[in-house]
């Protein structure tokens, strides 16, 4: 399953809006944050039909925990349908030094836990690639490389230069809304410099 997004030009500091399309260049999903019209949700992205209608959030609290070993730790909420469809953290290890390294993410969705890290290249994580695995384990502290903890990979999400600003790979038939937890992690993603 292919996916396709391209992020638009802000017509302001605050506003974000990507477009989410299929294999065929057909648009699904718009995705906006930081709307004129959200004052009210500037810590929600908003996942609506081309038309407008709204399918799902992406909540934040904006506030940041520490978890195991200093690391900085965000909790976001993918609500569709009134219930909560999945959690997906932002994690933030530091290096030796002290100093912050390139995040990554656990998501839980429909009874199963991801890991998404970015790519190996150059004994480096890149940004520009990520990788979704499946079967992440709890206990991910006990990993010197997070890569061991890849037992399976689902797919990926690619920063492109083309039609579209990312390329997403997803199982065909695993998830019930692909598409949405596609989308999220990737405004995710594209918020990382």
């Amino acid at each position: 399953m292919e996916f396709g997004i391209r992020f638009l030009e802000p017509h302001s500091e605050l506003l974000q809006r990507c477009h989410f399309y299929d294999d065929q260049g057909v648009l699904l999903l718009v995705g906006e944050c930081g709307a004129p019209w959200q004052e009210a949700e500037d810590s929600k992205i908003r996942i609506t039909t081309p038309g407008g209608d709204l399918l799902a959030t992406l909540d934040f609290p904006g506030v940041e925990s520490t978890g195991k070993q200093g690391q900085g730790r965000i909790g976001y909420a993918l609500i569709h349908d009134h219930a909560v469809y999945a959690i997906i953290t932002k994690h933030t290890p530091k290096d030796p030094d002290g100093e912050e390294t390139l995040p990554y993410f656990t998501v839980e969705v429909e009874g199963e836990r991801w890991l998404v890290l970015g790519e190996r290249g150059n004994g480096r994580s890149q940004v520009s690639t990520f990788v979704l695995c499946a079967n992440a384990p709890t206990n991910l502290a006990v990993y010197a490389d997070l890569m061991d903890a890849c037992d399976e990979t689902l797919g990926k999400i690619r920063r492109v230069v083309g039609d579209y600003d990312y390329d997403i790979t997803f199982p065909e038939n695993r998830f019930q809304q692909p598409h949405l937890i596609s989308l999220a992690l990737t405004f995710l993603i594209h918020q990382i410099p």
